[in-house]
Order: C-alpha cells, then sequence, then structure tokens
C-alpha cells in the first residue's frame, strides 16, 4: 500500500546554555513504498509556573441537530433532551474565565451516560481556533471529537458487536460497549475500554493535563478506576483553553448524557519554552524496486546533554496514482557500530490513508548521541529515494 510516511520527531531538554536540536525525516511512497517525509528532535526546558483558580464563566448552550436541545435544570446539564429524539447533536461550552495558558489543567465532574448511542465528550478547546467565548463549535460525531490544535476526551457507548474483524466497528469479541478515547489536534490518539461499568447511573469522572517537556500527561478516572495514568500526548503544550461538552445520538440509537458537580480548574501559568533545534535527516525518500531501504548518518548532541524527552513523529502520505492499495509493514532502526540494526519504531501503512504518528523513544537515549546511521525500511521490494539535510535554531523567549 502507498503512503507517504512524512515527519519523526524527537524531544528532550538541555541545559540552558546548550542549542535544542531537531531531527528531520522527509520522503514519499510509490507502489510497493513508503515515503518517511519528516524525523524532528526536539529539546525542550521545563519551566515553573504560578497558580490561579477558574472561575465559572456564562455558559452558551447550542443544538446543532434534531430535538429541543440541552437544558440546565436543578444545577444539572442536560446535553440530550431526554426523549430518545434520533440525530441529536448539542453542545454547552463557557466563557474564558482567566486568559492565558496553564501547565495545569483539571475537570471533575458526575456524568450520567445511558447504553445506547452515540455518545458525548469533553473538550478543551484552544481559543486561538475557536475564540475566547461564545458557543461550541459544529463537531461530526462528538463520540470522535477531533479539532484543531485542541484536547478532548471522547465517551463512546456505541460499538455494536459483529462477526466482522475488518468491518466498520471491529468489535468481533463481542467487548462491552464503554470505550474512552483521547484526542488531540484533530486526530484520535489511542482508545481503550473503561475497565469498570459506568453506564446507566452517575458516576464520577475526572480528567487532568499536566503539561510537561514536550507534551502533556493525561489522566483520565472514571468511577474511580484510572483508565489513562499520565498517558503522555507529544506535542500537546500549554494553550489558552476553555470548557465545552458536547453529546449526540444516532439516527438508530439514542441515549442520555447528564452532567452536574462540575469543576473546572487552571494553574500554574505556562512561561515561554526554549524551541527546539530541526536537524532534517531524510527528505522525500522514495523506496521502489531497486531499494527497499535507506540509510543515513548524522550528528546528534553527545550523551552528556541534559534532556527532558525524546519524540519521534512519523508521517505517511499520498504518493498520487502509484500509491499502493495495499498496507506494508515498515521500521525505523539505527544502526549500530557492529553493523547491527535496532529498531527505534516499527508502523504500518494504512490502506491508502494519510496518518501521523507522534511516539515517545526517550529510553532510546542511550542510542541517540553523537554519530548515530538511521534508516528506514518496509516490507516490500521496491524503491528510489532522495534525501537531503538541514539544520535549524528556533531561539524564541530563551531563559
Amino acid at each position: 500500500m502507498e503512503k507517504i510516511l512524512s515527519q519523526a520527531s524527537i524531544i528532550l531538554s538541555i541545559p540552558k546554555k546548550m542549542r535544542p536540536i531537531t531531527l528531520w525525516f522527509c520522503g514519499s511512497a510509490f507502489r510497493h513504498s513508503v515515503v518517511l517525509r519528516s524525523v524532528i528532535l526536539f529539546l525542550y526546558l521545563l519551566i515553573p509556573a504560578a497558580v490561579i483558580a477558574w472561575d465559572n464563566p456564562s455558559a452558551h448552550l447550542t443544538t446543532f441537530g434534531t430535538g429541543t436541545g440541552p437544558f440546565h435544570q436543578d444545577n444539572v446539564y442536560h446535553l440530550l433532551d431526554g426523549q430518545d429524539t434520533y440525530g441529536q447533536s448539542n453542545a454547552v461550552a463557557f466563557d474564558v474565565a482567566r486568559e492565558g495558558a496553564y501547565e495545569n489543567v483539571t475537570l471533575r465532574c458526575s456524568l450520567r451516560i445511558l447504553a445506547g448511542g452515540d455518545g458525548g465528550s469533553f473538550v478543551l478547546l484552544n481559543t486561538s481556533e475557536y475564540g475566547k467565548r461564545g458557543p461550541a463549535p459544529f463537531v461530526k460525531s462528538w463520540a470522535e471529537p477531533n479539532l484543531t490544535k485542541t484536547f478532548a476526551v471522547g465517551i463512546d457507548v456505541h460499538n455494536p458487536p459483529n462477526n466482522e474483524p475488518f468491518g466498520p466497528w471491529g468489535n468481533y469479541l463481542g467487548m462491552p460497549e464503554r470505550e474512552i478515547s483521547l484526542h488531540w489536534d484533530g486526530r484520535e490518539i489511542v482508545k481503550r475500554l473503561a475497565p469498570v461499568e459506568f453506564r446507566g447511573n452517575f458516576t464520577e469522572l475526572e480528567i487532568i493535563v499536566h503539561h510537561v517537556i514536550g507534551g502533556a500527561e493525561v489522566t483520565v478516572r472514571i468511577s474511580g478506576e484510572a483508565l489513562y495514568d499520565r498517558f503522555f500526548v507529544a506535542g500537546m503544550l500549554p494553550y489558552e483553553t476553555r470548557l465545552a461538552i458536547g453529546a449526540g445520538t444516532r439516527g438508530d440509537a439514542t441515549t442520555e448524557f447528564d452532567i452536574k458537580n462540575l469543576l473546572f480548574s487552571q494553574n500554574n501559568p505556562s512561561r515561554p519554552q526554549r524551541p527546539p533545534k530541526h536537524v532534517q535527516v531524510f527528505n522525500h525518500i522514495r523506496i521502489g524496486n531497486a531499494a527497499p531501504s535507506y540509510e543515513k548518518e548524522i550528528t546528534l548532541p553527545p550523551l552528556g546533554w541534559a534532556y527532558g524527552r525524546l519524540i519521534l513523529t512519523l508521517q505517511i502520505h499520498d504518493s498520487g496514482a502509484d500509491w499502493e492499495k495495499w498496507d506494508q509493514s515498515g521500521h525505523l532502526y539505527i544502526v549500530d557500530s557492529n553493523g547491527d540494526r535496532h529498531d527505534i519504531v516499527q508502523f504500518i501503512t494504512s490502506f491508502r490513508t494519510p496518518c501521523h504518528w507522534k511516539v515517545d523513544v526517550t529510553h532510546f537515549r542511550p542510542w541517540l548521541a553523537g554519530k548515530v546511521k538511521f534508516g528506514i525500511e518496509t516490507g516490500t521490494s521496491s524503491g528510489r529515494l532522495r534525501a537531503h539535510f538541514f539544520c535549524r535554531n528556533r531561539h524564541r523567549n530563551e531563559p
């Protein structure tokens, strides 16, 4: 299958007087080929901040679909009309209470959602994209809240059991329909089955976002159980946010989605961080029948440099008419002084669908220092490539 692996990034932090470095791999794919577009090495510094509490701002209730819309009654936000109306899409959004970005964001509430479909989500709207006040933006499915430069937690209660492993639902094992997903910058990052039953009665939900070097650690607890415990989301740096909550029903299934005891807090205002330095390694690599792999040596900071985290970003993009229809396995690796290969990230192309992944590879730091030979290879015998290298310094607001 033909796709283009377009980016890979690695994120670390270094001493204040040292320069951060970024590593780029770039490429494109043809039939039976994959294109690695970039691998980036980021070095970040951790910066302390102060604490500010959040006040309860104005709420904006919005309906985008059928039904009588959401309403607030007896200190409960009813996102759906409670009349089993199909095709609902409703939201409540709150204005910004304190301007600026914060290192820590916490949401606690009591959630009631019934079995059925579709579901809902809790969204930390990025004000640079969706404004400081006013109603929530339209979302096609509130169970899949993919919004630009925005983090969200999706609650999905519709995943019907079936016998099709490659069907649209994929629930061929007949698992309970209670999944919770994390979304960032227009993509679903991860989706997991909740370990406890939360459908039916009010249950406690807690979402904690703690920004760290190179991204954020996310904790989600439902009914007292941690489904995500400091799960790292790469690239999710602090941004000014306001809260929105949305819910919807399907054309063939309904549910109810109620919220009470809502508490949303932000603390530790963020400060400017040292931006990364980018070192491009692979650029528009084309792998064909003659060359199933490609390797290049670069120089990275020495092992003695202090660092915070290494993030590898892999991106696959369309290669045009020759884009292979089927998926192919591949891996990004390094070659040691003995000529042995060590995999850094394994991947698979996804049936002519552009992909973008960010992976924490900090544990490979001992291999990623000094002169390092990187390689990219796919599970097919195809190939022609081209590559170039560049280095950028982007010092801004350096502490």
